[in-house]
């Protein structure tokens, strides 16, 4: 009945026929309902015989604009939630490629995508955080374990949505040494944690966060590696500092993207609100919202540049983004997600592509979708996946 439905409000919405009501609806639809089956109808439907670039490109460009007009008029403090998650998910559907806009020119229909291996690969579904203690001990973060984590001054909860996430229970004290503590997302997760000053930070796959367990009346700091969104509470007494690798993020009170994997020669830091100064050991910039910062290692100089903020934090609603980047640097994102042993590029052009992904569980479909921007094929043996032409 879902499946019937959804195709039939989808058929509304792109006729500019959907009612108000009809809109909620089918925003919760293109959350809930598994990318396989969106993709599945998508496929069977013929809209009107439009299949011509440009009008899907001007569809497109109606819907995110709209929404975006929508959220920035409600005034939501976080940066992306359900409606413009479900306008990604259309601005998908509605460029018949999965992604927003192309950047290469398009395939002919009679290319083919050719998949030679039946193995597959998926999401880990039950890996849950840990939390890495002074002494060495490492806690899995499962539900039963409430007393175990309490000796930590750390408390599981549920937010309105039913999602979990970890609440920091200590406060600072006067002249006490703070306790440093490393809570680690698994692979193929995310996962949240409130510190004891009510910063929130969200941390991407494989990420961890290295905090005291008190902080100071003086200053809070804290050290990632990986990628995490912060959403840091206003103290103008305590600035935070983020450490990150050689460079470092002081802030107030703001909501910034910070990425540092230990696989990146760089890290990049992305203001969404408030103000934030970012330095090295060389150089420092100060950023107003939608400006980016990027520091290679190694080298004084520090970038900076004008984004679209909301859609580098899209990681945190299920999607992949990428904006001009190759074959071998999206496969690197990705395979920080999926059980992926190894990685081998043959022989491919250099091409850069940009688009946005819906995160699926099987790494089959994601590469399927993946085709669709350049001609590429691939292979699947065991965790081993081979790119060619």
């Amino acid at each position: 009945m879902d499946i019937k439905r959804f195709e039939y409000l989808l058929r509304k919405h792109i006729t500019d026929q959907l009612a108000e009501s009809e809109q909620e609806e089918l925003n919760d639809l293109l959350l809930n309902l598994e990318p396989e089956i969106q993709q599945e109808v998508i496929d069977r439907m013929d809209i009107d015989g439009r299949t011509d670039i440009a009008w899907r490109r001007n569809r497109q460009d109606q819907v995110y604009l709209n929404i975006r007009r929508k959220i920035t008029n409600q005034g939501s403090k976080r940066p992306l939630f359900r409606a413009l998650v479900a306008a990604a998910v259309l601005l998908i559907i509605l460029s018949g490629a999965t992604v927003w806009y192309w950047s290469t020119t398009s395939l002919s229909k009679q290319q083919a995508i050719r998949t030679t291996s039946a193995h597959d690969i998926y999401l880990a579904q039950d890996d849950l955080p840990s939390l890495s203690l002074p002494s060495g001990k490492t806690i899995v973060l499962k539900e039963g374990a409430e007393d175990q984590l309490a000796a930590v001054g750390l408390k599981r909860m549920k937010d309105e949505q039913g999602e979990v996430y970890y609440q920091a229970i200590s406060s600072y004290k006067q002249d006490e040494k703070a306790q440093y503590l490393t809570f680690r997302s698994a692979k193929g997760h995310t996962s949240r944690i409130v510190l004891a000053d009510g910063s929130s930070v969200v941390l991407n796959s494989g990420s961890s966060l290295y905090y005291p367990q008190v902080f100071t009346q003086s200053s809070r700091e804290v050290r990632l590696e990986g990628e995490a969104f912060f959403d840091v509470a206003h103290d103008t007494k305590r600035p935070f500092f983020v450490h990150v690798k050689e460079s470092r993020i002081k802030v107030l009170g703001t909501s910034f993207n910070v990425t540092a994997y230990p696989d990146d020669k760089e890290v990049v830091a992305t203001l969404l609100e408030g103000s934030v100064h970012f330095s090295n050991p060389y150089n420092s910039v100060f950023l107003k919202p939608g400006e980016q910062a990027v520091a290679k290692d190694n080298q004084a100089e520090i970038s900076k540049k004008t984004v679209d903020a909301s859609a580098i934090s899209l990681w945190m609603d299920g999607f992949f983004y990428f904006e001009d980047q190759s074959v071998a640097s999206i496969l690197k994102v990705v395979k920080r997600w999926y059980d992926i042993e190894d990685i081998v590029i043959q022989d491919l052009p250099d091409q850069h592509f940009s688009g946005t992904f819906k995160r699926t569980k099987s790494l089959n479909q994601l590469l399927k979708n993946l085709q669709k921007l350049g001609s590429f094929n691939y292979q699947m043996k065991e965790r081993r996946v081979t790119i060619m032409k």
